[in-house]
């Protein structure tokens, strides 16, 4: 059977580096960009059409705690992620009256693989991966009036 279309995106794709600002080579930066920020706006603006179309859809970037702090040594990552959340911002004010919602999902340490390369951290109070797709599931399960389009998970135990 053939693809109707989109109807969920969700875009958590992403790279990591742990590099101070003047470590940063110009491949890192064009690398993180090309991995962590481009594909976010190229899915979500193709994509999109299709839901506009359908009059429903969702799209979900995962943002980061780094959406909305900076850290030592993570500057470029810190870039990219207030980037997904202003792009986020802006969807969801685009493509609302088509009943498209944007969501920047912002969770802080989680037991990925990535997360695994923090340094200096107490692994076990982590955010579990499966706890951040519940509540993303939860989230854009919602087709009443409300929107919760930023959401921050925050480890209960640091």
């Amino acid at each position: 059977s053939k693809c109707k279309g989109i109807d969920i995106l969700i875009n958590s794709a992403g790279i990591f580096n742990n590099l101070s600002l003047t470590e940063i080579q110009d491949i890192q930066y064009q690398e993180i960009l090309d991995i962590n920020l481009r594909p976010i706006f190229i899915l979500s603006r193709e994509f999109s059409k299709g839901m506009v179309n359908n009059k429903w859809g969702r799209i979900v970037n995962i943002g980061s705690s780094s959406s909305y702090s900076g850290w030592k040594d993570t500057s470029l990552y810190c870039t990219v992620k207030h980037a997904v959340l202003g792009l986020s911002r802006a969807l969801q004010i685009e493509l609302r009256d088509y009943n498209v919602r944007t969501y920047c999902v912002s969770p802080g340490s989680t037991l990925t693989n990535m997360g695994k390369k923090l340094k200096n951290q107490d692994l076990s109070t982590f955010i579990k991966p499966d706890d951040v797709a519940e509540y993303v599931v939860f989230s854009i399960s919602f087709d009443s009036n409300a929107i919760s389009n930023e959401i921050s998970l925050n480890r209960m135990k640091y």
